[in-house]
């Protein structure tokens, strides 16, 4: 039987390789199509075989799918075989069951149902299990079992499920003393527990003082908290990252800001030079503007008290004509602290103020001759002729 087909083949390439000397375009369709149609010899079921599954655990992130490889060695078709995949402790509730050619849903954990399926391809001896929406709970050990009834195997393959935690929640509060900030970083539901590293600007880690706190929930998730002294002129920002590899990790950053808004130390030259230039420019405009508006007024209440000043003289200092100038001139002459010219009235009044009891009481005649005889060259009254003739004595030149 074997050698009749292989002579019918044989005689079938040489009828191919005469059409494609006539033809090459036909005789190549023709060869790919006898090549597509020789049947490949299936392979014998051996007596004993062995699975093949991957050595460490698989990883996959939780929301996201995942396929369990298990494969026969050696190859050969095992869509006749019973393939199940169960978890490692739950033998009777089968996360999938394959038999007599069909999924047998009825006993299927119910966890899994809508979820899983067989990928790979039995008839090449993969049975691999696909996982779709992994969650948390997913995590564990699987095991792959095949069974033909003359023969079975089976081995354990291990999902490491992990959960991405939430984005880093980054805080300052002043420290005592020293010009620092305690930062503090925090983020939630992660799974498993987490690595918590600080970088400044430069990506440089920062590990002096940083302290790491830890915390599991009821469904297995794990909180972080970690905590560090910086001072701001370090860096203008830091960067606080979460992470469970280089690929699964989040990150927050943050500038040094005191509660309220207040920067403390640590600003660049730039940021100086950006708010103090400005403000300097600004008050230096302000301070001319000040000094040109109070030059003004000054100059308006100087001009108003000099006007005033000159009304005050002119209304007490009359402008006179010369021959009253003169007549002034000897009158404040005549009238100085040393020679007063006294009415008899103004006489009698000193006289008797003085002299109350020597000098009764005179009548004018009397006081007038009593007044010359005590001081005849003193205050001598004179006429205003004889006024005129005296300073014209004093002054004869």
């Amino acid at each position: 039987m074997k050698a009749s087909e292989d002579s019918r083949s044989l005689r079938f390439f040489e009828t191919v390789l005469e059409l494609k000397e006539m033809h090459s375009g036909l005789g190549l369709t023709l060869l790919s199509v006898a090549v597509l149609t020789v049947p490949i010899p299936a392979q014998p079921v051996p007596e004993t075989f062995t699975l093949n599954v991957p050595d460490g655990p698989i990883s996959s992130k939780s929301g996201s799918s995942i396929s369990l490889l298990c494969q026969v060695s050696p190859t050969f078709n095992i869509e006749p075989f019973e393939v199940k995949w169960y978890r490692f402790d739950e033998v009777n509730k089968p996360t999938l069951w394959y038999k007599d050619h069909k999924i047998q849903e009825a006993i299927m954990d119910p966890r899994f149902k809508g979820r899983v399926s067989l990928t790979g391809g039995l008839e090449r001896g993969i049975a691999s299990l696909r996982l779709e929406r992994v969650t948390l709970e997913d995590s564990g050990e699987f095991v792959c079992y095949i069974n033909n009834n003359n023969w079975y195997e089976k081995t354990c393959v291990v999902l490491a499920v992990s959960v991405i935690g939430s984005q880093p929640v980054i805080s300052v509060a002043e420290a005592r003393g020293g010009g620092q900030v305690n930062v503090t970083c925090s983020s939630e539901g992660w799974s498993p527990q987490p690595k918590v590293t600080w970088r400044n600007k430069e990506g440089t880690e920062i590990t002096n003082g940083q302290e790491v706190q830890n915390t599991t929930d009821s469904q297995g998730l794990v909180s972080v908290s970690s905590w560090l002294l910086f001072s701001p002129s370090e860096s203008d920002w830091l960067s606080c990252i979460v992470f469970l590899s280089d690929e699964w990790k989040t990150e927050g950053r943050i500038l040094p800001v005191l509660p309220g808004g207040d920067y403390k130390k640590g600003f660049t030259v730039n940021q100086v030079l950006l708010v103090v230039l400005p403000v300097l420019f600004l008050v230096i405009i302000i301070c001319a503007l000040c000094f040109i508006i109070v030059f003004k007024r000054k100059g308006q209440i100087d001009q108003g008290l000099n006007v005033a000043e000159t009304k005050r003289l002119i209304k007490e200092n009359p402008v006179q004509s010369p021959a009253n100038q003169t007549t002034s001139d000897n009158k404040d002459k005549l009238e100085g602290p040393e020679n007063p010219v006294q009415t008899p009235a103004n006489l009698t009044t000193t006289d008797n103020e003085d002299k109350p009891e020597e000098n009764p009481v005179q009548s004018p005649a009397n006081l007038t001759t009593t007044d010359n005889k005590d001081k005849p060259e003193e205050n001598p009254v004179q006429s205003h002729a004889n006024l005129t003739t005296i300073d014209n004595e004093d002054k004869p030149e």
